[in-house]
C-alpha cells in the first residue's frame, strides 16, 4: 500500500483499504465493503474483501489504530461522476447537462 497512514476505525468508510490481520501474523491489505456498529458504538463488525475477492467480517473495537490506503477511495468499485448514469463534477466540466438543468440540450 503506498500513501499510507494510521487512522481510527471509527473514520474508516466503505470503499477505503485498510491492513487487516486475519490471525496469521502478517496484515494484508482489504477493502472495506460494509461497517456496523453496536448499540453502544464500541464495536465494529466490519466485512472486508481480500485481493482473492474472497470476504470475510472482523469486530473491531472503536479507536483502534490501522493502516489505511490514502488513494483507497479512489481505486474502489465505487461508482464516480465518470461513469454512465452519474452526472457529476466531471459531467458538468465537460459541459454534459443535467437533465434537470436544461431538458438535455447541452451546451448552448
Amino acid at each position: 500500500m503506498s500513501n499510507i497512514s494510521s487512522d481510527r476505525i471509527d473514520d474508516v468508510a466503505p470503499g477505503d483499504i485498510i491492513a487487516v490481520d486475519r490471525g496469521i501474523g502478517d496484515p494484508q491489505p482489504s477493502k472495506v465493503v460494509f461497517k456496523d456498529s453496536d448499540e453502544a458504538g464500541a464495536v465494529y463488525t466490519i466485512t472486508f474483501e481480500d485481493n482473492d475477492g474472497e470476504t470475510f467480517q472482523k469486530e473491531i473495537p472503536a479507536g483502534t489504530l490501522v493502516t489505511h490506503a490514502m488513494e483507497s477511495k479512489w481505486e474502489s468499485g465505487e461508482p464516480d461522476a465518470a461513469q454512465p448514469g452519474h452526472l457529476g463534477l466531471a459531467a458538468h466540466q465537460s459541459g454534459i447537462s443535467s437533465p434537470s438543468s436544461d431538458s438535455g440540450r447541452g451546451p448552448a
